[in-house]
């Protein structure tokens, strides 16, 4: 009887369904990685526009056109569904377009349509609305919705989810705190990095930016101020869009580029600032700049901001202060003279920089007027505004409410502040 040669075959042969596994593990895992891809912008980028409102009675609106050269047509109509005004512009050759409009009511909204030139009779491409700036009050049954976040351009998958949550809160307004773009503040990067995670964001409301260092460092902040268009109405002395202020629904706010040095703070911006806030006209007086005066993380509190600028928000009843710089979540009792007083009495201190950058750990120390922290966890910042009050929510990346708070507004008269403890 012939006997059976002994089996060669190995373990793969031996199991001839794994190859078939791998393979679609491989498939699964490709899947992944160009969704992934995708979502940053490096696959599929979607056509984008930013609301820039650089003036009462002036809008900008930015594009960014990730292919193809053909030119975009804007329309404009009011809140009767009326053509305002309509514009074609050409793209440039790094995919930017701006399309300005003049002579618009202050406090109205308006609705916009964009198509390609040559496909005027399909769907518009992009659409979006915005609250034109200027100093008017919202009724009360309609609180005018703020989002606010910070230090986040990393173009990653934590900005991507994060920026999904913040279309779903349907803000009014967007604020800044500062560092849109990681590591070095390249022009070229803000496609993937700013423009592509907030493609769905950026045409819902008026987008305002402050300066942080890493957008003030690169190449002396040029691609910033390329990128943005802000008002001129800053102090004499500082360079155009570098220091700005504007009236929105009863706010008046104000963005500072904290970055500057000591002697430029107090010599050019704080004689400007005090004559800023004296002469606002609505009830919310609310400040915007990267390095927080109060804050317990990686980076200490800014002296200078302290030193310089409290003072003034004091004196003037300045209810909020809007900071980054820290990648985490802050939040101050009402504070005056560097010392907590009763709610409606002072000014609280926002830290809102966990927007998408690397995280931060809480620091050592333990201040008394702090009120809230939230680190290692991503968030921004959603601040429903009324005429006497702000509800504050902070959310986190899966919508989780993280934190609330209910901020009073500081009308009562000044008087002098308190003197500050040794070492606040």
């Amino acid at each position: 009887m012939a006997v059976k040669p002994a089996s060669r075959k190995g373990p793969a042969d031996a199991r001839p369904w794994r190859p078939v596994l791998v393979g679609l593990s491989l498939i699964g895992l490709a899947a992944i990685v160009l969704a992934l891809v995708a979502r940053r912008g490096g696959r599929h980028p979607e056509p984008v526009v930013m609301v820039q409102l650089p003036a009462s009675g002036r809008a900008v609106l930015v594009g960014r056109s990730p292919r193809g050269s053909t030119p975009w047509c804007f329309r404009l109509t009011g809140e009767d569904g009326r053509t305002v005004a309509e514009t074609t512009v050409a793209v440039a050759a790094d995919g930017r377009l701006e399309a300005a409009f003049h002579g618009l009511a202050a406090g109205t909204r308006y609705r916009f349509t964009v198509h390609r030139a040559d496909q005027m009779r399909g769907p518009a491409f992009v659409e979006g609305a915005f609250l034109t700036t200027g100093p008017h009050e919202r009724p009360a049954p309609n609180p005018c919705r703020l989002l606010v976040f910070g230090d986040s351009g990393s173009g990653d998958v934590n900005q991507f989810d994060l920026a999904e949550g913040m279309r779903r809160v349907d803000p009014d307004l967007i604020l800044h705190t500062g560092d849109l773009v990681y590591r070095e503040g390249r022009y070229e990067w803000y496609d993937a990095k700013f423009f592509q995670p907030y493609a769905r964001l950026l045409n819902r409301a008026p987008f305002f930016p402050c300066p942080g260092n890493h957008d003030a460092d690169y190449d002396e902040g040029r691609p910033y101020y390329r990128t943005f268009i802000l008002p001129e109405n800053g102090p004499p002395g500082a360079a155009p869009e570098q220091h700005y202020w504007f009236d929105f629904a009863g706010m008046r706010i104000i963005s500072l580029d904290s970055n500057q040095p000591y002697e430029h703070l107090r010599d050019v911006v704080v004689p400007w600032l005090d004559r800023v806030l004296a002469e606002a006209p609505g009830p919310w007086k609310i400040m915007l700049f990267h390095h927080p005066p109060y804050t317990n993380g990686k980076y200490a509190p800014s002296g200078k901001c302290r030193d310089l600028l409290v003072p003034l928000f004091d004196r003037h009843r300045v209810g909020l202060v809007l900071n980054g710089h820290n990648h985490m979540y802050e939040r101050t009792h009402p504070m005056r003279g560097g010392q907590v007083v009763p709610d409606g009495e002072g000014t609280t201190y926002i830290v809102s920089g966990a927007g998408g950058g690397e995280l931060y750990e809480i620091g050592p120390a333990n201040p008394p007027w702090m009120c809230r922290q939230m680190a290692g966890r991503f968030s921004f910042t959603v601040i429903d505004v009324h005429p006497d009050r702000m509800e504050l929510q902070q959310i986190g990346s899966r919508g989780e409410v993280l934190d609330t708070a209910r901020i009073s507004c500081p009308l009562r008269p000044a008087g002098p502040a308190p003197a500050p403890e040794s070492g606040s």
